[in-house]
């Protein structure tokens, strides 16, 4: 099943990016919707702006979403997350998990950039386009 909604989302970000950039969309899709989708930014406008904004209610929704039921939004929605689990089996990476030491390494440096992403929002400065492979 993951592997069809990622199918499904990378050929919905291949048609919004190739070839309706070129032509006008329809009016029920948005040319910004994986922008409107992505946790990270919706959390840094709301907090950035200090009011609600509607376009980022989906967002809201992914992480609630990833509350239950994990990296939701990495790993069915994002097309760099789909790329990459597409991509593994290709180049000959095994998923193997890295060792215990590493991985909490890691997850410290991911919650401090997290931490550090929602305080400059709630500052006012918005740092999350920076790191976030979305609007890059």
């Amino acid at each position: 099943m993951r592997t069809w909604i990622q199918a499904l989302s990378l050929a919905l970000f291949s048609l919004l990016f190739f070839f309706f950039a070129n032509y006008k969309l329809p009016e029920w899709l948005p040319a910004d919707i994986y922008l409107r989708l992505d946790p990270l930014l919706g959390l840094s406008a709301i907090l950035s702006a200090r009011e609600w904004i509607g376009r980022a209610l989906w967002s809201l929704i992914l992480i609630g979403a990833t509350l239950v039921m994990g990296r939701f939004f990495c790993g069915y929605v994002c097309p760099m997350g789909v790329v990459i689990d597409f991509l593994d089996p290709l180049l000959g990476r095994r998923k193997g998990r890295p060792g215990l030491e590493k991985e909490v390494l890691w997850r410290k440096v991911k919650f401090s950039l997290l931490i550090l992403f929602l305080s400059s929002s709630l500052a006012g400065l918005t740092l999350a386009y920076l790191m976030d492979p979305l609007p890059c």
